[in-house]
C-alpha cells in the first residue's frame, strides 16, 4: 500500500468519525436502545468492509473476484453490506432533514427495511450487469 492510499484511507476514517460525531451526537439521547445498537454495529461494519475491500482489491481485482464468486456468498455479501449501509444512510438522512419530526421505532425500522431492499436490488442489478459485461459466456 503506497503513501497516498494510506493517506486517503486515514482521511476517510477521520471524516467518518467526525461526521458521526457532529451529525448524530445531538440525536443520541433521543435514540432507543435498538437504534443505538443497530447504528453501533452497522456503522463500523460498513467502514471496516470499505477499508478491507478498497485497498486490497482495486476495481479490476474486485471485478475479477465478483466474476468468480458463487451466487450464495455474493448474495450474503450484498445482503450484509446493503443492510449496514441502509441503517447508516437512514440515520444520517433522518438527522439531517427530519430532526424535528418524531418517528416511532416501527416506522424507522420499516424505512430502513425499504432502503435495505432498494440498495440490495440496485447492487444486485449492478453485479449482474458487471458480470455480463466482463464474462458474457457465464450468463
Amino acid at each position: 500500500m503506497d503513501f497516498w492510499t494510506l493517506a486517503a484511507l486515514l482521511f476517510f476514517c477521520v471524516t467518518v468519525v467526525y461526521s458521526y460525531r457532529s451529525v448524530l451526537r445531538p440525536e443520541l439521547h433521543e435514540m432507543s436502545p435498538a437504534r443505538k445498537g443497530i447504528l453501533a454495529v452497522a456503522g463500523p461494519f460498513a467502514v471496516i468492509y470499505g477499508l478491507l475491500i478498497v485497498p486490497v482489491a482495486p476495481l479490476s481485482r474486485t471485478l475479477e473476484i465478483v466474476r468468480h464468486l458463487q451466487v450464495t456468498p455474493l448474495v450474503i455479501m450484498l445482503l450484509l453490506v446493503s443492510g449496514a449501509s441502509s441503517a447508516v444512510i437512514v440515520e444520517i438522512i433522518r438527522a439531517m432533514f427530519f430532526r424535528r419530526v418524531t418517528w416511532r421505532d416501527m416506522f424507522h425500522f420499516s424505512v430502513i427495511g425499504v432502503a435495505w431492499v432498494a440498495l440490495f436490488l440496485v447492487q444486485s442489478a449492478l453485479v449482474i450487469v458487471g458480470r455480463r459485461l466482463i464474462c458474457p459466456e457465464m450468463m
